[in-house]
């Protein structure tokens, strides 16, 4: 019988492989990173790219190795190294992985890569006209010279009222004076002008302009059409020539060739005499001519002399003399025979109504109003500090809300000005100004402060654990549950603890108004204050129609 050796006695495998006998042979079952009959071949990983994120592939005796670039991670470098353990923003900051780096967003007063710097706000110079800039965290405020108001003291005393600019103008305000800056179709220094669109003489081939508002219209003569009479009209495409007459057109003019035995206008008048035609439509011959129109023989054909506004070739025409228009700004033609008239609109006059009458000619402004006439009436331009039709009332300057109702605690009207009365916490002409209570550092024991300025103090403090108190003063051991609102503060006497309120506040922990504050009259426009106590700012204000807001100012 035929013995079978064992092949894998001798170990052909190579680099780890396994081995298995066959009745006729060997198989070699390699391992991961080896082929071929003995296993003998180390298979180049790297040809597969298994490296991410553009690492280096190093190739190895069975297996590979990836070199990473910085900022990943992993046996493939497919794992983003999160730079943003721990965080290494200050302040606040939120931190945003990147690709081998991180990126800081800080909070806002903030800056810097960890946003560690604190932003002076004064450094970009914010404050206008001279005014002092005070830098504060995340902030700053402005202290404005004699003048000027607002938040960066860029306002000055303003100039405008409602009737400077005519025409819909915008009126941009000077020191001292305003500037208008008119809309297409109007000029002047008040915009009181309607510029008239026909200066630039846009009809062509003599065609007539009319202005109006922010436009002009074009009445084109006999053969022209077009937005500015700019076209031709093609007559001979409407076939005016009759009995197989021939139309010829010579610019915007035309004149029919007529056949044998017609003659006319219009190729519409037979070669034959008066008498002749009279009988060939059945009629007197003193009918031939509509209109009242004279038939004259000429040669051996007739025409007909036509009255006054008529024409064509038998007088069947009615002349039209409003067109063209001849009526200007706007007045309406009325056509009859052998004239026109024109109708005007209020504010002209003359035959064509092409004079503007002047209603300023009987000084209505008063007070130093400069009169601006316009079409049938007039407006005046009133100086500042007086109003009305004829500049004859003084102006209520109040009633234009001029004052910040966030920081306002009273309108007074004075002659030809006004003054704010602030609320604690803000300063400005306008009360604009938030006033920083937390310049001077009041908040003590680590507590943090921010600015309030619907608060007496003009600051609020928050507190850490275990302290209370307007300025984390007291020890909460001492006031236990005890929290004093509106800006109160914990003292304690005898082993307990109490309030002591604002001037403004009243009862155990000073959550109620010491006075009703309808007293100083908080609402506007005629508002009616009504008093109730369930939350700050223990008013609410009854606003008539067209006005709302907190205090109807709106």
């Amino acid at each position: 019988c035929d013995i079978n050796n064992n092949e894998c006695e001798s170990n052909p495998c190579m680099n780890g492989g396994t081995c298995k006998d066959m009745t006729s042979g060997y198989i070699c079952t390699c391992r991961e990173g080896f082929s071929g009959q003995t296993c003998e071949i180390d298979i180049n990983e790297c040809v597969k790219n298994p490296c991410r994120n553009g690492a280096t592939c190093q190739n190895n005796n069975g297996s590979y190795r990836c070199i990473c670039r910085t900022g990943f991670t992993g046996r493939n470098c497919d794992t983003d190294i999160d730079d943003c353990k721990p965080n290494p923003c200050h302040n606040g900051g939120s931190c945003s992985d990147g690709v081998g780096t991180f990126f800081c967003e800080c909070q806002a007063g903030f800056r810097g890569p960890k946003c560690e710097e604190d932003i002076n706000e004064c450094a970009s110079n914010p404050c206008k006209n001279g005014a002092n800039c005070t830098d504060c965290v995340n902030s700053y405020t402005c202290t404005c010279p004699s003048g000027f108001s607002g938040i960066h003291c860029e306002n000055n005393t303003p100039d405008c009222t409602e009737s400077s600019c005519f025409n819909s103008g915008t009126c941009v305000d000077g020191i001292n004076t305003f500037t208008c800056v008119c809309p297409p179709g109007f000029t002047g220094s008040y915009c009181e002008h309607d510029i008239n669109e026909c200066d630039s003489k846009p009809c062509l081939n003599g065609g007539t302009c009319q202005d109006s508002y922010g436009m002009y219209k074009c009445t084109c003569p006999q053969g022209y059409t077009g937005l500015n009479c700019q076209n031709l009209v093609r007559w001979c495409d409407s076939s005016p020539c009759k009995n197989g007459g021939k139309c010829w057109q010579t610019n915007n003019l035309y004149r029919c060739e007529c056949n044998s035995g017609w003659t006319g206008l219009y190729c519409d008048v037979p070669s034959v005499s008066c008498e002749v035609a009279a009988k060939q439509q059945g009629i007197d011959v003193a009918h031939l001519c509509r209109n009242s129109g004279l038939c004259v023989d000429t040669g051996n054909t007739h025409f007909c002399r036509c009255q006054a506004g008529y024409t064509g070739s038998y007088c069947e025409e009615q002349v039209d003399e409003c067109s063209p228009n001849p009526c200007q700004n706007g007045a309406t033609c009325t056509d009859y025979l052998g004239g026109y008239s024109c109708e005007c609109v209020a504010g002209y006059h003359g035959v064509n109504c092409s004079e503007e009458i002047n209603e300023c000619l009987s000084h209505p402004c008063q007070n130093g109003g400069t009169c601006i006439d316009l079409i049938n009436t007039y407006k005046c331009s009133c100086p500042r500090g007086t109003q009305g039709e004829r500049c004859e009332g003084d102006v209520n300057e109040c009633l234009s809300n001029p004052c910040d109702a966030r920081g306002t605690q009273n309108c007074v009207q004075r002659v030809n000005d006004y003054k704010c009365e602030c609320r604690p916490g803000y300063a400005g002409r306008r009360c604009d100004t938030v006033v920083d209570g937390c310049k001077g550092k009041p908040c003590r024991n680590g507590g943090t402060c921010a600015v309030a300025s619907n608060t007496g103090r003009g600051f609020i403090c928050k507190c850490p654990p275990g302290f209370v108190g307007a300025t984390c003063e007291n020890d909460s051991r001492t006031c236990g549950n005890l929290h004093c609102l509106n800006g109160g503060t914990c003292i304690s006497i005898h082993k307990s603890s109490k309030c002591m309120c604002m001037p403004a506040f009243t009862g155990p922990e000073c959550q109620y108004p010491a006075s009703s504050p309808c007293t100083s009259n908080p609402c506007y426009n005629g508002g009616t204050c009504e008093f109730f106590s369930d939350a700050s700012p223990y008013y609410r204000c009854n606003c008539p129609a067209n006005f709302n807001g907190l205090n109807c100012h709106i």
